[in-house]
């Protein structure tokens, strides 16, 4: 994936010699590229697979998104379109109909300290439950990262979805640096890591919800 200016930067601090946070505290693994996935890429479902995560979306520029313009009949001055990070995931599912999916979609975002040797690191959590999903291919989920979220915490880092149904996980993937360990999202109660609630948003909670609903699948409020 090809990363903007600003992360290329960033990662550039992460990294260095000094900083031994993403190492000690996300962990190392052996894999190939700069992405994990939990299901083969295949047509074919595997034996009792329920579903197979195409791709995740949200580390690049063009995942940044302005606030959509609705027409109304209201008049008076408005202010410039905010801007949001939507973060997506495409998916395929096997069974005729999934009565739930759920997603816990994981974000980590960092910004750099003044007077610190080490960023500051943010982790956002959304969980979104969609329900009755035919089979089928080409499904899409998403969450969205309100503003002024990377004004304030910095850019992000690192990706993960999981998906649960039934209360076991069927699926998972991640994006983000290559010596981050596959599961890094489990390993964020650390020091230096702080989470923030509030900022990643279910699509539904937001002015995107009616932006081409038919697109998603419909989630529990």
């Amino acid at each position: 994936m090809t990363r903007t200016a600003p992360f290329r930067v960033f990662r550039t601090v992460l990294f260095s010699a000094v900083l031994v946070v993403p190492v000690s505290v996300f962990g190392q693994v052996s894999r190939s590229g700069s992405r994990y996935v939990a299901a083969s890429s295949g047509a074919v479902a595997a034996e009792g697979e329920v579903v197979r995560i195409r791709k995740l979306r949200g580390l690049s520029a063009q995942d940044k998104i302005r606030t959509p313009n609705y027409q109304t009949d209201l008049t008076g001055p408005t202010k410039p379109a905010k801007e949001w990070v939507n973060i997506s995931v495409s998916y395929d599912t096997y069974p005729e109909i999934i009565e739930e999916l759920t997603f816990r979609f994981y974000v980590l975002a960092g910004k750099r300290v003044a007077g610190s040797p080490a960023p500051a690191y943010t982790f956002y959590q959304a969980n979104v439950t969609y329900l009755d999903i035919e089979a089928g291919r080409g499904h899409e989920g998403s969450v969205l990262l309100r503003p002024p979220a990377l004004k304030l915490h910095g850019d992000l880092i690192a990706l993960a979805v999981e998906v649960y149904h039934k209360g076991e996980v069927v699926g998972q993937e991640s994006d983000g640096p290559r010596d981050f360990a596959a599961d890094w999202w489990k390993k964020v109660d650390q020091p230096g890591v702080t989470a923030r609630a509030g900022y990643l948003l279910p699509r539904s909670q937001t002015p995107f919800a009616f932006v081409n609903p038919d697109d998603y699948e419909y989630a529990r409020p």
